[in-house]
């Protein structure tokens, strides 16, 4: 085993150079950082900075950006989606009857954007049964005859004319106008509650209370069945009229009487104010009318029903140009029409008739500015060449629409 060699017991001497070394190290911590590392450390941290707010401004602005956008598509979609279901009911209960007005449309509106009227008849439609006896009367529209009496064909004269008739000609005439199809009023068939009134007539007259107790007028539509119609405001309807005939004469029934009642429907207007002719309109029918008219009207999409100078909000927040609000009509002929049957035509042409409506095309633009704490928002958003969706800088957010609906009734042509 080799011996271990002692420990010197005299100090262990240290070159100069590493005792230089180890003071200038110390010197140099008790005297902190030097300028440049400093600037150094300075101009680090501000960047670190800055990219930082720069980060988290651009997320803001996104997220801004993202919920005005959400808020327009929202705006934009409410009212294709109120419009939609509008324009589905156009010409109900119509029929045949193709010249009614049922959809108008004008580009008259603010800025040139679009006016929308649609109707529809909500319940069934009267004949006028008798000639009205003055400008302003109410027109009869169902006959109750009791007991049910007939004319009878005898004509001992040989002129054509039964003498029943000739003897009796104001309850031949009653009978005749009772006669004409949908005029004549059987309690066991058309009064079925038996309430005195007439089913169809009772639902018009529970119809027009609602709107009055809603504040709303209710229209009516006077049509000859060709091309001659005019709007009434429709304030009223009576089971009142009764009247007794006797029969004279050669009559069979010579002595028997009959009960006449009328039901009427009554207007706020004299008939000739209309442009009818009251020896006419007998051969006029009646119609409900339920209008609903949509135009833009400082930025908002307002719906005014009936006529009403107290129209609503639908949707807020559109452009307040022409792309606010348009609307295209396509006709069986593919032509596309931004006027058809143009306000305020009264009846529709008949190239313009509902009947031949095809498809009808709303646009409607949303304008929605996003500001938040004096931070504009990064942009609007656009269609850019490749297809997709870019940013404008600075602007504001500008989302539009288009939707195409296509009118059930018209179906049934």
């Amino acid at each position: 085993m080799k011996p271990r060699r002692p420990t010197p017991s005299f100090p262990v001497k240290t070159s100069s150079r590493h005792r230089f070394s180890r003071s200038r190290f110390s010197r140099r911590a008790s005297l902190g950082f030097t300028f440049i590392e400093l600037l150094l450390a300075l101009v680090l941290g501000l960047a670190v900075v800055t990219l930082g707010i720069a980060v988290t401004v651009g997320f803001r602005n996104i997220f801004v950006q993202d919920t005005a956008t959400l808020t327009a598509d929202d705006s934009v979609t409410s009212a294709l989606d109120s419009l939609g279901l509008d324009v589905w009911q156009i010409g109900q209960n119509l029929g045949s009857v193709r010249n009614f007005p049922a959809l108008q449309v004008s580009n008259t509106g603010p800025s040139g954007s679009s006016i929308m009227v649609v109707r529809q008849n909500p319940l069934d439609s009267f004949r006028i049964c008798e000639i009205p006896t003055a400008a302003a009367s109410p027109v009869v529209v169902g006959i109750q005859l009791n007991p049910p009496v007939s004319i009878d064909s005898a004509d001992a004269d040989n002129n054509d004319l039964p003498d029943e008739a000739e003897d009796n000609p104001t309850i031949a005439a009653i009978i005749a106008a009772a006669n004409i199809p949908g005029c004549l009023v059987t309690p066991s068939s058309d009064d079925l509650n038996n309430d005195g009134w007439p089913d169809r007539l009772a639902k018009w007259r529970d119809y027009r209370l609602n709107n009055n107790a809603r504040g709303i007028t209710t229209l009516g539509y006077a049509f000859d069945g060709a091309n001659v119609g005019a709007f009434f405001n429709y304030n009223g309807e009576a089971n009142t009229s009764t009247t007794t005939y006797t029969f004279t004469g050669r009559s069979p029934k010579a002595g028997t009487s009959v009960v006449v009642t009328r039901y009427t429907v009554s207007s706020q207007q004299a008939w000739n104010t209309l442009g009818f002719t009251l020896a006419d309109m007998q051969r006029y029918f009646l119609y409900l009318s339920e209008e609903r008219r949509y135009q833009l009207s400082g930025g908002n999409l307002t719906l005014a029903v009936n006529g009403s100078n107290n129209a609503v909000s639908v949707v807020s927040g559109l452009d307040t140009s022409s792309n606010g609000f348009g609307v295209q009509v396509t006709r069986d002929d593919n032509t596309q029409l931004v006027n058809y049957c143009a306000l305020p035509a009264q009846t529709c042409a008949a190239d313009q008739t509902w009947a031949r409506i095809r498809s009808i095309r709303v646009t409607v633009s949303s304008n929605a500015a996003n500001t938040n704490s004096g931070i504009r928002s990064a942009g609007r958003v656009s269609g850019d060449s490749q297809g997709g969706v870019g940013f404008d800088a600075g602007a504001t957010t500008q989302r539009q629409l288009s939707k195409t609906f296509f009118p059930r009734a018209v179906m049934s042509f």
